[in-house]
């Protein structure tokens, strides 16, 4: 940011960059099918717990089954998803480096994907299978926005699109516990259980589900908030933003506080708690709408004479 470089909505469509995209995608689509296999597994041992509330035969096997799936779950599964968590946000940070011309944090983010890495998970993106309708223009529009403002811009969208998709699943994650709670207090008194039995019955077999239930809901609210946190600053930069040329001073400041935004993104980025594709495309085009108009906002004010 320091240097001039080339305009963000002209360069994030150059061929490497879709390249980086492409493998950020597939790995972003190799942690869903994690978040799947826990999400699967966890659902189908809490739906047998209604077998179990109503057939005495399978009420054992069923409980133990549960048990057993919720200890896997923090055990293996979780570092897992971490796992795979990291190896996304690592491409992500490489494609948004380069493209906003900021500094590779090392100690934040480690070390870069090699390139035979970044090209093995690219071969496994397709778009049927990926968002490769939605590789082209990452960002929002930023043309004439002067640097290093456009950069600004760009995280505030990201910020503010990701927080806002989290605080939505996170309130169906939560709505979610609250539902199959209640729903075992009727389903213990429909089949004359007690309260031993139904906690063995309905709550064990459900025990990993609802302690990703409530684990996810608490993961998508904390990093909402941490995202939602950073928006303002953004603003502040923008409203008390200076015509080019800046003084080199200011040139300095704004690079350091760009690469501290993004240092928020990358953190927020490596938790392993994602939002699933289908949710995101249900709201995808409206959400899109929307932070075009504010981007529009911010750089009406940022180009006007």
């Amino acid at each position: 940011m320091n240097t001039p470089r080339p305009p963000i909505s002209q360069r994030q469509n150059d061929p490497d960059m879709l390249h980086l995209l492409r493998a950020a995608s597939a790995s972003h689509l190799r942690g869903q099918r994690v978040e799947a296999i826990r999400l699967g597994v966890s659902l189908v041992l809490a739906a047998a717990g209604l077998v179990a509330a109503f057939v005495d035969a399978t009420a054992t096997p069923i409980s133990v089954a549960g048990a057993a799936w919720a200890i896997a779950y923090v055990a293996g599964v979780n570092p897992w998803a971490k796992n795979e968590a990291r190896r996304g946000a690592t491409v992500q940070e490489m494609f948004d480096v380069d493209l906003f011309g900021l500094p590779w944090n090392q100690t934040a983010a480690g070390e870069r994907l090699p390139p035979h890495e970044i090209n093995q998970l690219a071969r496994k993106f397709t778009p049927r299978r990926g968002r490769g309708d939605r590789l082209h223009d990452w960002y929002v529009d930023t043309s004439g926005v002067p640097q290093p403002y456009d950069v600004f811009i760009c995280q505030e969208q990201n910020l503010g699109w990701d927080a806002r998709l989290r605080r939505r699943w996170g309130r169906v994650l939560l709505g979610a516990v609250i539902a199959w709670t209640l729903l075992g207090v009727l389903i213990g008194y429909l089949a004359d259980l007690t309260i031993a039995e139904t906690i063995a019955r309905w709550y064990l077999p459900a025990a990993a589900a609802l302690l990703l239930g409530v684990d996810g809901y608490r993961a998508q609210r904390d990093i909402a908030a941490e995202r939602e946190r950073i928006i303002p600053l953004i603003q502040t930069e923008i409203d008390r933003a200076q015509p080019p040329p800046l003084p080199a001073a200011e040139q300095q400041r704004l690079h350091k506080t760009a690469r501290e935004i993004q240092d928020v993104i990358l953190a927020t980025r490596k938790q392993a708690v994602r939002v699933p594709q289908w949710f995101y495309a249900r709201f995808r085009d409206a959400d899109e709408q929307d932070f075009q108009t504010n981007a529009n906002q911010l750089r009406g004010r940022l180009t006007k004479p």
